[in-house]
């Protein structure tokens, strides 16, 4: 062995001893010879190492000497022995989890003491190496072989299927984390799923995709290809105009060609990421759920669906809504929607019945505002449909238009597509239908409706010239025909499929009836097995039977053409909504006792026993109980809209409806059906009787000895039932029982009047205030000490304040525990807040000290409709109170006041701690404005940031209406060594340069919009507002 590879040796071998020494000091596991043993070890190897070091510097020394170092080459054996003893040890000792315990603990167990042995032994021929001649040397190493030659073989077997071991259990560890990341992705995609379910559903449950796939299944194939290929639809989809407004009459087939332009455009743009199509198809049995801002977030929900992650915008949407339970306004949704139309290149908007959505309330106009501004702001190009409605066709006077008429030819393909329905005879003899398809298609004009009723009215004819005769009998509209004729047609074919069921034999007549009846006067759809178990109930029973209900395909065929379920809403609906309209004004001849019947269905169906055996069932069985009941909830709903519709008042004070409201159990759980959940329990049939708005059965259950005063689990009477709700006759009765609890408290200690006052119920408050002072309490206070005044103030119900000022019994000096006065409210609250600071300045109350110019700013802002400047007015601070605020530490008063010696050295220009010149914004909208602060700090101050908001009005993107400045160093970037100087410094540098796209309104409504037109504005702001002393 050459000099170099017996150093190299050495060196190795050293080090793998070093190593053994360092893991045997860190070494945490347990083998079978515990501790002691591992101590022992510790010991072995550094006298190992010792010895070896000894060793490597007699090589060292006689590097020169060739016959010395020839004589240890016969060492190499020694070496190696040691280096694969060391190896199991380090082996061992470097895996101290699950592997060094119940893998290699084992082994090395069984080989500590042979390694122990090739150590030690190893030590005593290098000692001998270091003194020893070179015979001597060879004799040693000779008999360490001998000595360890079993023990190093059985080490080198033990190494070799540790190695082997290791790679299985390595390979076994891969394979498991493999498992494992594939599992986390899994779990991580479903929660980011759930995530977005939960989103898309707190937007709205809104969903028009079954809508659209059901009249997309009605398409007949090749139909509507006019449309598509029209020179008015190809421009709109090319984006030479922006809007294609088409009308057409009643059954022309404007819904299905709607479905068929949005397939066209799903399959035009497919590939192109940058394109999305939304839709929304109105329906007049929907038109309460269809609300412009329900609109809006489908729209939005539509959006979202169109993109992998949920975006920013949504997600902040939702939380800042989550907590504080409130929902999205329209205001809200329309910025929420432009902030998702942005990344589209385009975005295609299909609204179909456009007529169809209510015009009162302004429904229809404010959803059509929201579309022309959503056009005005991005780029949305809107198809729309409607009947002929001179208000909507006077929105789209600009607009490029077409008229909806079915063609000759798509009524042609439509009939051969169905002439299977016909009997046989007809379908064989290939004359007869063409003569059919030519006589229908003559007599329709366009009306794709009336050609479906047509073919519905041959198919229970036996001979040809039965169906000739019939043919002979349709009314003709010739082209041009107006409106008004195809109407009067259309419902005389109505009127005879009426009569073609009213020939049937009883039961299917009956049927007919029945469920004709349910469609024309359901507040809304019902799905399938709630119409199943509607028609299942049996007067007078105490369960349901299953038995008793019908099969759907003997629902739709009974009608005579009239019914049809959407296969994918799995909705029973009439074929058409004029189908609706012509039954809801002769239902007085079909079905005249329709809504008493349904009233009475619905109270049985809720009076079963079943629901009545358990009253202290937990959230979950009534849950379980619904699934298995599904008519429950619409009967719940809708029960007592059926009693007031009926035209037979006994309906509302019938056995059957007593006997349920005397019930609690069920009284309970149709209060559960209704969604009041928890809020259910200790809810009485009066209770219910006043929460729906039903005088005369209150009157009787009161006749009947009822308890007025029975409270539910939250101390709500009947009356204070009544006012939350805005019930006047309900409390007028109530009111006239002299044994009513006027004024009885619930736990809150909030009184029926309160309900009434902060919910704004003008009758039911003056009802109130007609009693005498001997019965009812004007200043009675809540357990927060607010009067009904007071409360009415804080949610802005002025009307009902000036009641109270109008009344004059209740007190105005009212103030809640932070010392906010009425007047304060009335000039911080925008709108006619003004009006009552009015009339309470002129009985003596004085103005808040930063209202020296009066109230004609405010009142003027207010006249105006200028929302922006009244809001801002409103924000000015009110009279210095005496807010109960919790006193803080030593230590955080002796930091305020290093901040204010700090800010009065530092910041000469700043006169005092919550006022600022802004003298070093020159050129800007702020330059010479003073402006005032407003600093709060809270108790664990530093450690906790301050709060600075702006008292005086000012308009600058950043800050909102209330002065709230949107800089990060009050939230998350804030650190305790930033002290009051160095945070108005920063104050100064935002009025300087502001930050760009900010979330906030101010940013979004104005600056993003027309930042010049902004800054003007905001200049004008500081002139008037912020004028220097």
């Amino acid at each position: 062995m050459e000099v170099v590879g017996l150093t190299a040796s050495i060196i190795a071998v050293g080090q793998l001893t070093s190593a053994c020494l360092k893991l045997s000091g860190k070494y945490l596991g347990r083998s079978e010879h515990g501790t002691n043993e591992i101590k022992a070890l510790q010991t072995h190897l550094y006298n190992f190492n010792g010895v070896l070091r000894t060793f490597e510097t007699h090589v060292e020394i006689h590097e020169d000497d060739t016959a010395r170092l020839e004589s240890l080459r016969c060492l190499k054996p020694v070496l190696d022995a040691c280096k694969d003893a060391l190896e199991c040890i380090k082996g061992f000792l470097g895996n101290t989890g699950f592997i060094g315990k119940y893998i290699l603990g084992p082994k090395f167990d069984r080989q500590l003491k042979p390694i122990l042995k090739v150590l030690d032994n190893a030590k005593e021929v290098f000692t001998l190496a270091v003194y020893a001649d070179h015979l001597t040397i060879i004799s040693g190493v000779d008999q360490y072989i001998r000595n360890v030659s079993g023990d190093v073989q059985e080490l080198r077997s033990l190494a070799v299927e540790t190695k082997e071991s290791l790679a299985h259990l390595i390979q076994a560890q891969q394979r498991q984390v493999e498992l494992t990341n594939a599992l986390l992705d899994q779990q991580n995609v479903q929660r980011l799923q759930e995530e977005r379910r939960t989103v898309l559903d707190w937007l709205t449950k809104l969903d028009f995709a079954p809508q659209y796939y059901d009249f997309l299944d009605r398409r007949q194939p090749g139909t509507g290809r006019w449309l598509l290929n029209s020179g008015e639809y190809t421009a709109w989809v090319a984006a030479s105009t922006p809007t294609l407004f088409c009308r057409g009459i009643p059954g022309s087939g404007k819904t299905i060609l709607s479905a068929i332009v949005i397939e066209d455009l799903k399959e035009r743009f497919k590939e192109d990421g940058s394109v999305a199509v939304v839709y929304l198809f109105f329906d007049f049995k929907r038109q309460f759920e269809q609300e412009p801002r329900e609109l809006l977030s489908s729209l939005a929900r539509q959006l979202v669906q169109h993109q992998e992650a949920v975006p920013k915008s949504v997600r902040e949407l939702y939380k800042k809504h989550r907590e504080t339970g409130k929902v999205p306004d329209v205001k809200d949704m329309s910025a929420t929607l432009q902030t998702l139309i942005s990344p589209f290149r385009r975005v295609f908007l299909v609204v179909d019945a456009l007529d169809e959505c209510r015009p009162e309330g302004r429904c229809r106009s404010i959803f059509l505002e929201q579309i022309s501004e959503l056009q005005s702001n991005t780029n949305v190009s809107c198809f729309l449909t409607s009947r002929h409605i001179p208000e909507i066709e006077a929105v789209f006077t600009e607009c490029s238009s077409l008229e909806i008429l079915a063609t000759g030819e798509d009524i042609g393909m439509y009939l051969e597509g169905h002439m299977d329905q016909l009997p046989r005879f007809v379908f064989e003899n290939q004359g007869l239908r063409k003569q059919i398809q030519r006589e229908i298609i003559s007599a329709v004009d366009g009306m794709f409706l009336l050609a479906q009723l047509y073919l519905r009215a041959l198919e229970d004819k036996t001979t040809v010239k039965a169906v000739k005769t019939t043919l002979s009998k349709f009314k003709r509209n010739g082209p041009g025909s107006t409106e008004d004729a195809k109407a009067r047609t259309l419902a005389e074919a109505y009127g005879q499929a009426m009569a073609r069921i009213q020939n049937q034999r009883a039961g299917f007549r009956q049927l007919a009836e029945k469920v004709l009846a349910w469609i024309t006067c359901a507040t809304r759809p019902l799905q399938t097995t709630e119409f199943q178990h509607a028609l299942a109930v049996e007067i007078g029973e105490r369960q349901f039977d299953e038995e008793n209900m019908p099969q759907l395909d003997q629902i739709i065929s009974v009608c005579s053409g009239l019914v049809t379920i959407d296969k994918q809403s799995n909705v029973v609906r009439l074929i058409h909504y004029t189908a609706q309209e012509y039954l809801s004004q002769t239902k007085g001849s079909w079905f005249p006792a329709a809504e008493a019947e349904i009233c009475i269905t619905c109270v049985t169906y809720l009076s079963y026993d079943v629901f009545s055996q358990d009253s202290d069932a937990e959230d979950r069985d009534f849950e379980q109980l619904l699934q298995s009941y599904p008519f429950s909830v619409y009967a719940a709903c809708n029960w007592a809209t059926h009693a007031r519709n009926s035209d037979d008042s006994a309906v509302k004070t019938a056995p059957v409806v007593i006997g349920f409201l005397e019930c609690v159990p069920n009284v309970k759980f149709a209060f559960h059906a209704m969604g009041a959940g928890v809020l259910a329990d200790g809810k009485t049939g009066l209770h219910l009787a006043a929460r729906v708005h039903l005088d005369d059965t209150l009157s009787a259950l009161l006749a009947r000895g009822h308890n007025p005063n029975a409270t539910d689990w939250q101390g709500w009477t009947p009356l204070a039932q009544a006012a939350h709700e805005g019930r006047e006759s309900i409390v007028t009765i109530l009111l006239g029982d002299s044994s009513v609890a006027v004024n009885k408290g619930d736990h809150k200690a909030r009184t029926p009047l309160m309900h009434a006052a902060m919910l704004g119920h003008v009758k039911v408050v003056e009802q109130f205030l007609k009693l005498d002072a001997s019965r009812i309490d004007v200043d009675a206070r809540d357990r927060h000490g607010n009067t009904a005044l007071w409360l009415a103030a804080k949610e802005m119900r002025w009307d009902v304040v000036h009641q109270f000022l109008n009344d004059g019994r209740a007190d105005l000096s009212v103030e809640d525990s932070h010392g906010e006065t009425l007047m304060t409210l009335a000039v911080r609250r925008a709108g006619r807040g003004v009006h009552v600071a009015e009339r309470l300045a002129a009985l003596g109350f004085p103005l808040p000290p930063d209202y020296s110019d009066g109230l004609e700013p405010l009142r003027l802002a207010t006249q105006r409709g200028d929302d922006n400047e009244r809001e801002m007015l409103c924000q000015r601070p009110g009279p210095a109170v005496n807010r109960s605020y919790v006193p803080a530490t030593i230590s955080t008063l002796k930091r305020i006041t290093y901040d204010i010696k700090d800010l009065n050295d530092d910041l000469p220009s700043f006169v005092g701690p919550v006022r600022f010149q802004a003298e070093d914004l020159y050129g800007t909208p702020y330059e010479l404005g003073v402006f005032h602060l407003c600093i709060q700090y809270p108790v664990d101050y530093p450690v906790r940031s301050m709060q600075v908001r702006f008292t005086t009005p000012i308009m600058h993107p950043n800050i909102t209406a209330a002065g709230e400045i949107d800089l990060q160093i009050f939230g998350s970037d804030w650190r305790p060594s930033l002290t009051l100087s160095k945070v108005l410094l920063s104050i100064v540098s935002l009025l300087d340069k502001p930050l760009e796209g900010s979330t906030l309104p101010e940013y979004t409504r104005g600056c993003a919009a027309d930042p010049e037109a902004y800054k003007a504005r905001a200049r004008e702001w500081t002139k008037k507002y912020a004028r220097p002393d």
